[in-house]
């Protein structure tokens, strides 16, 4: 078991309810436990309304914790002289909709915005600039590139660059992939990986899509009415089927595709919530029976 100290995100206990004190005050958080370390992506999941983007908003003090606490990088959010600014350097924000965050003319322009108001040399921006051009995969040129020209897919990407030119840590998504056709969400799969493999780096990522969570996610965390009901790795999580139905939540289509085999009589091997994890199962259905 991991020490919680060692987390680069450690939240406790953590309670938020909107218009507190009022007849229409909402619990949106409920005593929530988190953690994520380096080197992981750690994925949430539930029903709409369940607090996931709320839980988000707690991870760089967009909100500050009611009751409970948060730590980034070992700073308690919340509590009387934290460095936000510090915090937010440390911790990226990609949330829904990126694409509305770009609003410069150009795309260099728009990815050197973070960096400059860092106060950062001429010359360490145009390094920054360039790096995280080449983390979602495109050559320094397309900084010249007139950002009301660009797809939504290349939108999508530029902010995200823009986000990694202030070389975070922890990398928060939320529903990153909405909107995107399967060769985007592809391409966007790729960039997220690119970027874990840094150093010390991390994702946390909120999505409906239960197969790019079970593919991405190294733990995943399912949050119902505001409160953690499951958590650990995607074949655990996935594995409890009937819980997730009962909250609104699907299996993935690849663990779907098994388990109806499986209810067919056909002996496959249980566990498959990738593709590729579904194919290596039914390949070796086949390669067995030879």
């Amino acid at each position: 078991m991991r020490n919680h100290k060692d987390a680069l995100l450690a939240i406790e206990g953590v309670y938020h309810s909107y218009l507190p004190g009022t007849p229409f005050e909402r619990r949106s958080l409920d005593g929530v436990d988190l953690s994520v370390y380096e080197k992981e992506t750690v994925g949430i999941i539930g029903p709409s309304g369940s607090g996931k983007t709320t839980l988000l908003f707690h991870c760089n003090g967009l909100l500050r914790p009611q009751r409970g606490t948060v730590r980034a990088f070992g700073i308690p959010i919340g509590e009387p002289g934290a460095e936000l600014r510090d915090i937010r350097r440390r911790v990226g924000c990609v949330f829904q909709s990126p694409e509305d965050q770009v609003f410069e003319r150009y795309v260099g322009d728009d990815i050197a915005f973070g960096p400059r108001n860092m106060g950062l040399a001429v010359e360490t921006v145009r390094e920054r600039v360039r790096g995280a051009l080449a983390t979602v995969g495109y050559p320094f040129s397309f900084k010249d590139r007139l950002t009301s020209r660009l797809s939504l897919g290349e939108k999508r990407r530029v902010a995200i660059a823009g986000v990694l030119a202030m070389d975070p840590r922890l990398l928060l998504l939320d529903e990153p992939t909405a909107g995107l056709d399967p060769e985007a969400r592809r391409d966007l799969f790729e960039i997220i990986d690119r970027f874990k493999r840094r150093s010390g780096r991390a994702v946390l990522m909120v999505s409906h899509r239960m197969e790019e969570i079970a593919e991405l996610s190294d733990r995943i965390y399912v949050l119902v009415r505001g409160r953690v009901v499951l958590q650990g790795t995607a074949r655990g999580v996935f594995s409890r089927p009937d819980l997730l139905s009962e909250n609104g939540l699907s299996l993935p289509a690849p663990a779907q595709t098994v388990r109806l085999l499986q209810e067919r009589g056909i002996p496959v091997r249980s566990g498959a919530c990738s593709v590729q994890e579904a194919a290596d199962t039914i390949e070796e259905l086949f390669r067995d029976r030879t």
